[in-house]
């Protein structure tokens, strides 16, 4: 998400950056196979 949304535009308004967080949200399906090959299928935790 911080690849796509915050590096990549500056948002004028909070407003503006609220929406670009809800739209990723929305549309996570998009990004499915980015981020399982970023992430890895089985995340890690760190406790």
């Amino acid at each position: 998400m911080k690849q796509k949304i915050i590096n990549t535009v500056y948002y004028e308004d909070y407003k503006s950056f609220k929406q670009a967080i809800l739209d990723f949200f929305e549309n996570i399906d998009v990004w499915k196979e980015e981020m399982i090959s970023f992430i890895g299928n089985q995340p890690h935790f760190n406790p």
